[in-house]
């Protein structure tokens, strides 16, 4: 495939989003794809959570996908993904970072509107936080989009940020920063403490 052959080509692994088709359904999927330097498709994962929100219905058009989020090796951390609007769900993500997520990555065309832009900063830096894991989100940009690509860390510091700009963000994902944000922050460990005295006590 051509993402396949741009992979190889510039030695990268790429997260790009894409609409499906279903065989037998007059609705498409919103697809993004995981491509390897050197294996191809690595993994897929269609929109769960739909965009109905806004005055926007996806769900007329699109159908949602059924499965949790995948995490796939990516230069040996754990990544996960989730399309756009997901973003909005710190639960559906929550549940991959207990499952091992390192870094998450955000395809998205994130509409323009009224604290649009604002909730887009907000979000990205939280899902980091709360997960103490790697986000990056890459906007579309271009009229009636947001853009404001980030790479934001464990921590939420903004490593790099795009504003409305088209081009490339450059951020360092580190195996230390992880571990000592994880070491100083312990909520993946606590949750999971959590869980497990719920289902002792139940």
């Amino acid at each position: 495939s051509r993402l396949s052959k741009l992979a190889a080509r510039f030695d990268l692994v790429l997260v790009a989003g894409m609409f499906e088709a279903i065989p037998g359904d007059h609705r498409i999927s919103n697809t993004a794809v995981v491509v390897d330097k050197r294996h191809g498709l690595a993994g897929t994962h269609r929109k769960r959570h739909l965009y109905d929100a806004f005055g926007e219905r996806e769900s007329d058009r699109f159908r949602a996908g059924t499965e949790d989020i995948p995490l796939i090796d990516v230069d040996g951390f754990k990544t996960a993904v989730v399309v756009c609007y997901e973003l909005r769900f710190p639960a559906f993500i929550q549940d991959a970072a207990d499952r091992g997520a390192e870094v998450l990555a955000v395809p998205a065309a994130w509409v323009a509107g009224p604290l649009k832009e604002e909730h887009w900063d907000v979000m990205v830096r939280a899902r980091a936080i709360e997960n103490t894991m790697y986000v990056a989100g890459a906007g579309m940009t271009g009229a009636g989009f947001c853009g404001r690509s980030m790479i934001v860390d464990p921590l939420g510091v903004v490593e790099a940020g795009l504003g409305e700009a088209v081009g490339l963000a450059l951020g360092e994902v580190t195996r230390e920063r992880l571990a000592s944000a994880r070491a100083r922050l312990p909520l993946i460990e606590q949750r999971r403490a959590a869980a497990r005295e719920g289902a002792a006590k139940s």
